[in-house]
């Protein structure tokens, strides 16, 4: 849906508008007509200064003259349009140059618009009042592109890494959009065990009660450790590390969040006792594997999904089949990568090969069970 913009401008004591002229009198006369409406004005004597008002003021627009000491209009125009900070700031010069070859110069130092002196009233405030509204309009789209950005990445991502995606704008539209985006990473499986009897216990409005406080809590954890958010399916969770933007230290994130997971949904299940909502025997089994693996937008023309998908993914989803309550099982690409056998107190142990469902090959595997205390 396309952004809502409002056409009314801001009120002018809201606007910063710096005039920048050698000649006293002329700042002097553009300033009052400015702040005769209203408008923040500051001054500047040559370009020099200018640039230091607007590093520590940011105005909205810039009036500049061209005809300066030590830094004259065109140097300073380019300036400021060269500073990715600044590059969008409209910058008006004003000069009595009446020849064609200085406006040519001026376009090319990045000039918006032209003024002529000596100014006129109407003219002036029409230009700024023209800019103004371009300002607002591309503030506005830019707000607006932010939060749909933010409502996008929010729904898989940690909170505390969305303003670094959003800093990278151009990595964040890869990141969806490439269909072909092939990344090393670390794929977390957490689902719970003794769901069946549970949904079979339980009213379904109580199942779904139950379930939203299960997901809560591993998402929680999951953004702890900055993980990514890929997909929840009936009592199942799937989370990536080091995907879509890379973790040197993926498989200790995954590793430490699989055992928070653990012993955090160990105070769920008994709180469920405590409140005497369901007794049954349940738990969490968890499979993490690392690997490459196929990251972005996948689907049909009607419907996409952002996930993770191949062999890593699958491997992962084997092992956490293999796992029982309250453990972890761990590839051995996973296990290679760890830098501790002991992660919060708890043993990594080998454990005999596997034989997973489409591997011509047993599979060594690894074990952390989280006791319950």
């Amino acid at each position: 849906m396309a952004p809502e913009l409002s056409l009314a401008l801001p009120p002018p004591h809201q606007n910063k508008i710096l005039v920048v002229d050698d000649q006293h009198y002329d700042a002097l006369l553009t300033s009052r007509l400015l702040r005769e409406r209203d408008y923040q004005v500051q001054t500047a004597d040559n370009g020099i200064a200018a640039l230091k008002v607007v590093q520590d003021w940011q105005p909205d627009i810039i009036l500049s003259d061209v005809l300066m000491p030590k830094m004259n209009g065109f140097e300073l125009c380019r300036h400021i349009k060269s500073d990715p900070l600044t590059v969008l700031t409209p910058v008006v010069l004003i000069t009595a140059l009446e020849d064609r070859s200085d406006r040519i110069n001026g376009i090319q130092a990045g000039a918006d618009e032209f003024l002529s002196k000596p100014i006129h009233r109407e003219e002036l405030i029409a230009r700024v009042r023209s800019l103004l509204r371009y300002q607002h309009a591309r503030k506005q789209l830019e707000t607006a592109q932010r939060e749909q950005l933010q409502g996008t990445f929010k729904r898989y991502i940690a909170p505390n890494l969305v303003d670094e995606i959003l800093s990278h704008p151009e990595k964040a539209g890869q990141a969806l959009t490439d269909r072909q985006n092939r990344q090393h990473g670390v794929v977390l499986f957490a689902d719970m065990r003794g769901f069946t009897a549970m949904s079979e216990a339980l009213q379904p409005a109580e199942v779904v009660a139950l379930l939203n406080e299960f997901f809560t809590v591993l998402t929680e954890v999951a953004y702890q450790y900055e993980g990514t958010i890929f997909n929840m399916a009936g009592d199942c969770l799937l989370i990536g590390f080091g995907v879509p933007f890379e973790q040197v230290d993926s498989a200790q994130r995954a590793t430490q969040a699989a055992i928070a997971m653990q012993e955090r949904f160990t105070e769920v299940s008994g709180s469920w006792q405590a409140r005497d909502i369901y007794h049954g025997d349940i738990g969490l089994g968890i499979g993490i594997n690392k690997g490459d693996m196929i990251v972005g937008n996948v689907g049909s023309a009607n419907y996409m999904n952002y996930t993770v998908i191949g062999d890593t993914v699958n491997v992962a989803a084997r092992l956490m089949g293999v796992a029982k309550k309250r453990e972890i099982i761990l590839s051995d690409s996973l296990h290679q990568a760890l830098t501790s056998t002991h992660y919060a107190g708890f043993a990594i142990k080998p454990q005999a090969s596997v034989k997973l469902k489409g591997k011509a090959l047993p599979a060594q595997i690894y074990k952390i069970t989280v006791s319950s205390t």
